[in-house]
């Protein structure tokens, strides 16, 4: 009786630890996004509507670039 407690007790925290790792990595890589549109707002926020999707691009393409790893 007691094996089996302690089993379904290992089995429960494993889920746990499982769950709320699941739910950190959300929390950050929201994070990451809000940073990513917040800047992408900034860049665009005075353009005309004709020019947006051109611009939108590029912003996007150069937030990347500055953002992505440097490799050498």
């Amino acid at each position: 009786m007691i094996r089996y407690w302690l089993k379904m007790k290992r089995q429960e925290i494993q889920l746990k630890l499982t769950f709320y790792t699941y739910i950190n990595e959300v929390i950050e890589n929201k994070k990451d996004l809000c940073d990513l549109i917040f800047k992408l707002y900034i860049s665009l926020k005075d353009e005309p509507i004709e020019e947006l999707k051109d611009k939108f691009i590029e912003s996007l393409a150069k937030i990347i670039h500055e953002t992505a790893p440097k490799e050498e």
